[in-house]
């Protein structure tokens, strides 16, 4: 019976664990996908204000420098997860 009961507490124990390094993976993607987020929607509310005033060459280099930095914010995350 105590054999049984420690390791259950063993494996509790091991769970707790998993699901803690779970739940920080989580963290840490989602604070990769908010930061893409936020790159992505203020170059786009840059690149509407700039199509606004017809510079449209603007707009374009804002939105290319948002998709760079938001696919090396992606690609640093992979290498994290790695």
């Amino acid at each position: 019976m105590y054999y049984c009961m420690r390791y259950d507490m063993l494996h509790i124990e091991s769970l707790s664990e998993y699901k803690l390094e779970y739940f920080q993976q989580i963290k840490e993607d989602v604070t990769v996908y908010q930061k893409m987020y936020y790159t992505l929607f203020n170059a786009i509310t840059d690149a509407l204000a700039a199509m606004e005033q017809q510079n449209y060459g603007q707009a374009r280099a804002l939105l290319v420098d948002a998709q760079q930095q938001s696919e090396e914010l992606f690609m640093d995350g992979e290498e994290d997860d790695a």
